[in-house]
Formats: structure tokens, sequence, C-alpha cells
């Protein structure tokens, strides 16, 4: 399917298009709850304690099919919706690392000892579809901007850190990601939807956000320390 082409964030669609997103998102709902629950069903197969195969990935993925005609959908709408949180100080928090760059380690992330550097939030979960078509264009843009840090913060609290560990793996995510699994920084950052993305400036303040799948063009317009 071809995306329709995404505005810039200053452009904003007519009231047509909006109304029509709105409407397409209603009708699509309950397949969303449907794909989604289908897609736990078939995680809570295989033993909490193993790693997912590649197999069930694939099979979580077409259970989510849905999800992806909602945001193929409602493009327009999302790539126009920010967070009331632009424009103001990000939230400070101490989480540990999960996966990528410094799990094994046992370090952990502290937001206040990241001033100076931009940080780029990735809101994710592994059932989501924009969300992993999300990860190659952060995993690349995150090497060739050492300068900036880019985190993901994994969002699915019935999940086990090993679990998510194994997906930002998986996904071919080498930056580091934390797991959200209490849904604290979920609230405290308004997600209401996923993937969204914040970039926060050098003085810890939100300077810009992103629903839906990103690019790498997106991040180098926004995201960049310059």
């Amino acid at each position: 399917m071809t995306q329709p082409e995404t505005p810039s964030p200053e452009t904003t669609p007519p009231d047509d298009a909006r109304a029509r997103a709105r409407d397409t998102v209603e009708q699509l709902a309950d397949a969303v709850e449907d794909a989604k629950a289908a897609g736990r069903e078939m995680r809570e197969a295989a033993r909490p304690e193993e790693p997912p195969s590649r197999a069930i990935w694939h099979a979580v993925g077409a259970a989510a099919l849905a999800f992806t005609l909602v945001m193929s959908f409602t493009s327009d709408l999302c790539a126009v919706s920010s967070s009331p949180l632009v424009g103001h100080e990000a939230l400070s928090f101490t989480s540990p690392i999960v996966g990528g760059e410094g799990a094994a380690e046992g370090d952990r992330v502290v937001l206040d000892a990241l001033r100076g550097r931009v940080v780029v939030l990735d809101f994710w979960a592994s059932w989501c579809p924009p969300c992993r078509a999300s990860i190659p264009a952060l995993e690349a843009f995150a090497r060739a901007h050492p300068e900036v840090t880019v985190l993901g913060v994994n969002v699915e609290s019935e999940r086990r850190d090993e679990f998510v560990r194994t997906a930002h793996e998986e996904l071919g995510a080498s930056y580091p990601t934390v797991h959200d699994a209490d849904g604290r920084l979920q609230a405290s950052y308004e997600v209401s939807a996923l993937p969204t993305l914040l970039v926060i400036d050098v003085d810890g303040r939100v300077r810009d956000a992103h629903v839906g799948a990103v690019d790498r063009a997106w991040l180098e317009a926004h995201a960049r320390s310059n």
C-alpha cells in the first residue's frame, strides 16, 4: 500500500480530512482491539521465560494488520499531532536500561544527567507495526549522530524486561531502551498513541514531537543537535 504524503509539522489538514480520519479510526477501532488480542494470544502460546522466535514476530505482525490500516488512513492527522509538552521542561526520570547499549553493564538512564545533549525519546511496543517500522531510521540516525542520545521507552506493562531486551535486539536496535512497566512515563509524558517520539533540547525542554512512524528525513530535520 502506498502511504499518503506526510505534510510538514506546520501544515494543518483541512477539517474534512480530519473528520474522515476520525471516522476511519472509529470504524476500525474494534478491528485493532481484535488484532491486539490475537497478538497477545499468539505471544502467550510461547513459554514466557523463552525469548520470542522470529516465527512469533511474524505471526504478531500479521495479527496487527488492522493497526497498520489505521495508521495508513490517519497519517495526515498523526503527522500534525504534537504533544502538549512541546515548549515545556521534560520530566526528569531515572530508569535502568533493559536493552541495547548499557544493558549488559547494568547502566541506568538519568535524564537530568543528559543536559547539554539533544535526547530523542521513542515510546514503542513490540506489537506495534509503525513502531517497528521506525526502528531502522532511529538506528541509522543514532549511528550517524553519536552526539544525540536516542532512547527507546517500551510501554508493554505485561512483559518482562527480558522480553523487551530480546524484542529490541530482534528488531535491529542497538541504542538503549528502558521499560516503562508501570506506565508512569507514558502517563507523565501524556503519550496516547504509538509510536510517539519526543525531541528534548540541550536545555531539557521538549522541542518537538512526532506521532506515527518516523523516517530518517524527519529525524535529520528535527532531531539534530545543530
